[in-house]
């Protein structure tokens, strides 16, 4: 086709509409790509996996991982609330906590919650043995997201 030709076609009414509705398309795809998720706004998303590939999007190794999901749990979970603390070790334990904070992360334990006791002591305990007494909400959603990447290999489990 010459180049008065492809002029001719890409000045028709029909072809410009097309053309502008591609390029605008493509420029909101361009925006959603570049826009930046609030990691506090993950547990909204109603997908599991696609809220950890939000988390772990840029992350190379299970140290970053971790990394990620300390970020994830200290800015999505929101505190203070009430839970359970539940010892693997310790079979039927069970106690009622308030977790108030995120604490620490180890990479040989993973992240730590600090939760205060019946009797007022506060202790850190591993986050996957915490499970919010709210069972639906972003508290539930975020420590369901975390005890699937632990338990699906994210982490060394080592108490």
């Amino acid at each position: 086709m010459g180049k008065s030709a492809t002029y001719a076609l890409s000045s028709t009414p029909c072809v410009q509409t097309w053309v502008s509705e591609l390029l605008e398309a493509l420029r909101q795809l361009s925006q959603e790509r570049l826009a930046m998720r609030d990691i506090a706004d993950i547990p909204e998303i109603p997908d599991q996996a696609t809220r950890l590939a939000e988390v772990t999007v840029d992350c190379y190794g299970r140290d970053e991982e971790l990394s990620a999901f300390e970020v994830y749990l200290s800015d999505a979970l929101r505190l203070p609330f009430a839970a359970t603390w539940r010892d693997p070790d310790e079979p039927g334990f069970s106690e009622p906590v308030t977790v108030e904070a995120v604490a620490d992360r180890s990479g040989r334990r993973g992240v730590l919650l600090l939760v205060r006791r019946r009797g007022g002591k506060t202790r850190r305990v591993v986050a996957e043995q915490v499970w919010t007494d709210a069972t639906a909400g972003p508290n539930a959603i975020v420590l369901d997201d975390y005890r699937y990447w632990v338990e699906h290999g994210g982490l060394e489990v080592d108490y």
